[in-house]
């Protein structure tokens, strides 16, 4: 019980509760792993208003072509 509730202290620390209920579904423990990553935060002109104006699947290509912009510039 105490290695269950150490556990379940380092993961909410980093997922939100639906992943650590997710988790706890699970039989046997739960894999971590310690990565280096990189993140980007971009904040695009317009976007809650073009999302609420357009349909799900046209801003998923706006992303997508937003994106490929991104990756493809540096």
């Amino acid at each position: 019980m105490v290695g269950h509730l150490k556990q379940r202290l380092a993961l909410t620390r980093f997922v939100s509760k639906a992943t650590l209920h997710s988790t706890e579904q699970t039989d046997g423990p739960v894999a971590r792993a310690r990565r280096r990553v990189t993140v980007l935060f971009s904040d695009i002109r317009g976007f809650t208003a073009f999302s609420e104006l357009h349909e799900p699947e046209q801003v998923v290509v706006m992303l997508n072509s937003y994106l490929q912009a991104q990756a493809t510039s540096s």
